[in-house]
């Protein structure tokens, strides 16, 4: 008998746990899909122009409305939906980062500094998270993490209309983590160690993912629009779209090479309407082999509904086992606990109700039971009862002592390691007023800085400021480290090694 599931089926009895779907919101339509067993439901809703643009929302209140009507056909308008909600991908601004290999007690600390470093706007302004990049098979001295960015205001406008039309944010992701687990979890035949190209067109432009080892690792995303503006026509056709497409994955491909190693040899396509002409641009200009995507759950689901279905598949994880990117907002989650709580609180009420509404009944009837048996009872025999030894309690006390005795102290042997966070921190305090650092990549007691300087002397001066630091060794700034822009800004790489003797 298995007991653990026993006791989660206990456990969701005495506070059920409500099933979570996945929304998406994008220019032309808002989409949602459930999944239950072996069983999904999906609604869909066409937007009306102008309400959401560009992937921001232009129409609050209309929004609401759409959103409102879409809640009405999937349950009653008193019931809130949980769901995971994909941004739009124009919002988002994703980087890959590297991070020493700390303990989990100080990387949550040691991320958040890296997100500040690399954060595209003022850090106070945006909702940033991260997630575990898994390398399977590869040794490293450090951990590399994904990370993503959204603006507070943008986001806040999506949360506030689901809100007030009965839905509530459990997690945000973006449509290219939803591909991700789409492909990695229902692909038939995906080899989960490989390396894919995916192109996906969706309703507001073409996304180019990178998914290594079932995880991402490269998005970037360009919009119909901005291919439009670029054309004479002021219409996409394929023409447009093969001369995107070669200049883009020619970038791509090189950035995996440089930054990977190795060649990229497969590609999945998800671009309705054009998937032969596109398919043929990829093999013939790139050599890149097709993989055809087949689900196993889902084998006719249009292309279409993809991201929407990795958000309801990301929601049959339990909240407590989600550690993946969500860019929702606090008062997103109290939403979400509060609707939690309603819910177990209308529950028990129901329970209650029926167990005294039982117990009243069984009352009555046992009373007008022992009331007919009184009447006819003269006696009560009472039974004399046979002493009976007493188990002794020798054997319990000996295996106690037995397991007093196998208990022990562990004495944990402290390794002297590099204080990081305190290395980050030095860094980013003497660049401060001199240089906007880009990136900071850590190798051993190797650290890599990358930035940009108003000027040439500003970057020598930031490289002489880490030379005075006694903690800092071998700080070097070769020139070929150092590009000098046409308008005197400098784009510099500083490379040092730390002293653990001083840190």
């Amino acid at each position: 008998m298995n007991i653990l599931g026993k006791i989660k089926q206990a456990l969701n009895l005495i506070n059920p746990i409500p099933s979570v779907g996945g929304l998406e919101i994008n220019d032309t339509d808002i989409k949602f899909f459930s999944v239950k067993g072996l069983s999904f439901k999906k609604v869909g809703l066409r937007l009306p122009p102008g309400i959401v643009e560009n992937g921001k929302v232009k129409d609050l209140h209309n929004l609401t409305r759409a959103l409102a009507s879409l809640h009405a056909k999937i349950t009653s308008p008193k019931d809130i939906l949980p769901v995971v909600f994909l941004m739009p991908a124009e919002n988002l601004y994703v980087q890959t980062f590297s991070v020493p290999q700390v303990d989990d007690a100080r990387l949550e600390e040691t991320a958040r500094l890296n997100l500040e470093i690399i954060s595209p706007l003022e850090f106070s302004k945006v909702y940033a998270s991260w997630q575990k990049i898994e390398t399977a098979g590869e040794a490293s001295n450090g951990l590399e993490l994904l990370g993503a960015f959204v603006e507070k205001n943008i986001a806040d406008e999506f949360s506030t209309a689901a809100a007030e039309a009965g839905f509530a944010f459990v997690a945000v992701g973006f449509a290219a983590l939803a591909l991700t687990r789409v492909i990695s979890q229902e692909g038939i035949g995906i080899d989960k160690n490989k390396s894919y190209l995916v192109l996906f067109f969706g309703p507001n432009g073409v996304e180019i993912i990178i998914i290594k080892n079932s995880h991402l690792h490269f998005h970037h995303f360009t919009s119909w629009r901005s291919l439009q503006s670029e054309t004479r026509r002021g219409e996409i056709g394929l023409p447009e779209v093969e001369k995107f497409l070669i200049g883009e994955l020619q970038r791509v491909i090189n950035f995996y090479a440089s930054k990977w190693g190795g060649v990229l040899d497969s590609a999945i396509l998800l671009t309705p309407g054009f998937t032969p002409e596109v398919a043929a641009i990829v093999r013939d200009k790139f050599g890149l082999k097709i993989q055809n995507l087949t689900l196993g759950h889902f084998p006719d689901l249009g292309e279409g509904w993809l991201p929407t279905l990795g958000a309801a598949l990301r929601g049959l994880i339990p909240r407590s086992s989600d550690k993946i990117i969500s860019l929702a907002s606090t008062s997103a989650q109290m939403h979400y606990i509060q609707a939690r709580i309603i819910k177990f609180a209308g529950f028990w009420r129901q329970v209650l109700i029926s167990v005294f509404s039982f117990f009243l009944i069984a009352e009555l009837v046992v009373c007008v039971i022992v009331a007919r048996e009184a009447a006819s009872i003269n006696s009560l025999a009472v039974p004399s009862l046979n002493s009976e030894k007493v188990a002794t309690l020798s054997d319990l006390q000996e295996k106690s002592r037995a397991l007093n005795a196998l208990t022990s102290k562990v004495v944990g042997i402290k390794k002297t390691s590099v204080d990081w966070i305190k290395v980050l921190k030095k860094i980013r305090e003497t660049g401060a007023g001199l240089v906007r650092l880009r990136t900071i990549a850590m190798n051993g007691g190797g650290v890599i800085i990358g930035g940009t300087a108003i000027n040439q002397e500003a970057a020598i001066e930031f490289r002489d400021a880490l030379g005075r630091d006694p903690e800092l060794l071998e700080v070097r700034l070769p020139l070929a480290n150092l590009k000098i822009a046409e308008d005197e800004s400098a784009e510099f790489i500083v490379n040092l090694k730390i002293n653990q003797e001083q840190n």
